[in-house]
């Protein structure tokens, strides 16, 4: 088994201490490490929620072409959304239809609401892990 990871992307922002992103050959498993609202100048994308979902949804279809996968090929994806509420629903799935459209996967999903995440202007971040056939 070989691990290939990629610590930069074009058009993504650098995780210090973290790759972007991680192939486990032999099964072709990709694993995404978590997308924010941070657009590649490592700025945030807004203060607000809808913002800061799109662009964490960008940043997921930038990562996933850059390792050869598509949208197609997600098999799970695990949403962390500080304080949440019902009403950061309807904008979530806004964002998921603006960045996704027909695209959009209908996969594994788990939703979980923390208190706060990494960076203290960070409002949602999205894990995805693929596979690539």
């Amino acid at each position: 088994m070989s691990i290939e990871a990629k610590e930069a992307i074009e058009g993504l922002a650098p995780i210090p201490g973290s790759a972007i992103s991680t192939i486990a050959t032999g099964s072709k498993i990709l694993y995404l490490s978590g997308q924010t609202g941070q657009v590649a100048d490592g700025s945030v994308a807004g203060a607000d929620f809808k913002s800061q979902a799109s662009q964490a949804m960008r940043n997921i279809k930038t990562a996933l072409a850059a390792n050869g996968a598509s949208l197609a090929d997600v098999a799970k994806i695990i949403f962390y959304i500080v304080d949440w509420n019902m009403e950061k629903l309807g904008p979530l799935m806004e964002s998921a239809i603006e960045v996704f459209g027909e695209e959009f996967p209908v996969t594994a999903t788990t939703l979980i609401g923390v208190a706060a995440l990494f960076e203290p202007d960070y409002l949602i971040e999205i894990d995805v892990t693929a596979v690539i056939s």
